[in-house]
């Protein structure tokens, strides 16, 4: 029979279709709050009970998860041709989220700290609504082959989930977000920085800080509420047996579309206020500083080795952009290459992961040090969630601007990369600001 893709009503998602999608499974929602981004054209949702794969940090090796994921590709008809949908994000395929920590295994890197969360969570989707923002279009795509579940039933599904005026229990807050460090705690982690990297072991570590805070309600309500305020082109929302994870993500990791290779990394940030004079200048004034030119180039030399891995002709044709969103300015530069033939995606990926966005340079030095200063696991924090689709289109993103929910406690985490000249207010203020304002608003739901 084929692919089938049905055109649907635009209807923007919410928070009762992810939750009736967990009669099918782990759900996974990739997308864009954010049209106007230049990456902010399409969303995915899906959700797979069929074929899923996760595991405890140290208990899937990367050979494992990349034969699997070619295993699950490989079922997907190849006698059905797929070129008439090129211009579709996703015709089914993988979906993925992985952890920070599945990083730290892979770079076999001892830590110190316990995983209480699945290193990974892989699912395959035989079928998936997608969004378009910019033309104000929906599908639903659906191999019935291997689909357990019809697209009549799906096509259902979405229009009663988006017709309908009930929806999950609301989220609220039991007490506001409480850090795990005060501000000389921080300032504790930053000194034994500064004396790593002026000792040689690093140029840049990425130091994170924590916050929690009791909830009650649904978590499909809460990602609504943050990914309709945050316009971002990237988050995540996954639900799971083991994990349910919301990000308001503004930053790419890597993106394959036939062979063309891309990186955007994130680093320099300044808050937004909303004076329009005083945005200019700190977008001004962010372009041009020396520390986050510095701090940046950093990170796009570390990815352009990165992909130099399994890419030829790595450029950078941007570099020092100053990207506006609704809590934050941020610096964002593009990286891209060429991936080799008989190159995977996947393999790139894995083989680039975790983002040096996140770790800081050397990445392996970088993210020990990190270890011993953290006092917790990241788990899924600054890990990917990505997308790998028949049409061999690619995408993923860093799992920044996180809330894990987990036995009604939320967590979330904010940081920044430390330099030589960082000045500790200045760092610590930034941690905040990255995350400050969503707290805020899922503390005033």
């Amino acid at each position: 029979m084929g692919l089938s893709v049905v055109e649907l009503p635009y209807l923007a998602c919410n928070a009762t279709l992810l939750s009736a999608l967990e009669q099918y499974g782990q759900v996974a929602y990739f997308g864009s709050s954010s049209p106007q981004h230049q990456d902010g054209a399409w969303s995915i949702l899906s959700a797979s009970q069929d074929s899923v794969l996760n595991g405890q940090t140290g208990d899937y090796s990367p050979e494992t998860l990349y034969q699997t994921c070619q295993d699950w590709m490989a079922n997907i008809p190849t006698q059905s041709s797929t070129s008439d949908y090129d211009d579709l994000p996703f015709i089914g395929g993988i979906l993925g989220h992985l952890s920070y920590d599945f990083g730290v295994n892979l770079l076999k890197i001892k830590s110190a700290h316990q995983h209480k969360l699945p290193a990974l969570d892989i699912i395959f989707c035989s079928w998936a609504y997608l969004w378009n923002h910019v033309e104000l279009k929906c599908y639903l795509v659906h191999w019935p082959e291997l689909s357990s579940v019809g697209s009549d039933v799906l096509t259902k599904l979405f229009n009663d989930s988006l017709a309908s005026h009930q929806s999950p229990k609301p989220f609220t807050l039991k007490s506001p977000f409480q850090p795990s460090w005060q501000e000389e705690d921080y300032k504790e982690k930053f000194d034994r920085i500064k004396a790593y990297i002026y000792a040689g072991d690093a140029y840049q570590i990425n130091l994170t800080q924590h916050f929690s805070a009791k909830y009650d309600g649904a978590a499909a309500s809460a990602f609504v509420n943050l990914f309709n305020r945050a316009e971002v082109p990237f988050a995540t929302y996954w639900k799971s047996q083991f994990l349910t994870w919301a990000s308001a993500s503004p930053e790419r990791f890597i993106s394959v579309n036939g062979n063309k290779v891309q990186t955007r990394p994130i680093k320099g940030t300044r808050p937004r206020t909303f004076n329009a004079s005083i945005d200019e200048q700190n977008a001004l004034d962010l372009k041009q500083h020396p520390k986050d030119n510095a701090e940046n180039l950093m990170i796009v030399d570390l990815l352009r080795n990165d992909l130099s891995k399994n890419c030829d002709k790595v450029t950078v044709p941007a570099l020092f952009e100053v990207e506006w969103f609704p809590t934050v300015l941020h610096l964002v530069s593009t990286i891209e290459g060429e991936l080799r033939p008989n190159t995977t995606p996947l393999q790139l990926l894995l083989e680039a992961f975790p983002g040096g966005s996140i770790t800081g340079t050397p990445k392996k030095r970088a993210m020990e040090i990190i270890d011993e200063l953290e006092f917790t696991a990241r788990e899924h924090y600054c890990g990917s969630t990505f997308y790998w689709s028949a049409n061999q289109r690619f995408d993923s993103n860093i799992l920044i601007r996180s809330f894990m929910f987990d036995d009604q406690k939320v967590h979330c985490w904010g940081g920044g990369g430390i330099v030589a000249d960082s000045e500790c207010a200045a760092e610590y203020q930034e941690s905040l600001d990255k995350v400050g304002k969503l707290m805020q608003w899922l503390e005033a739901d």
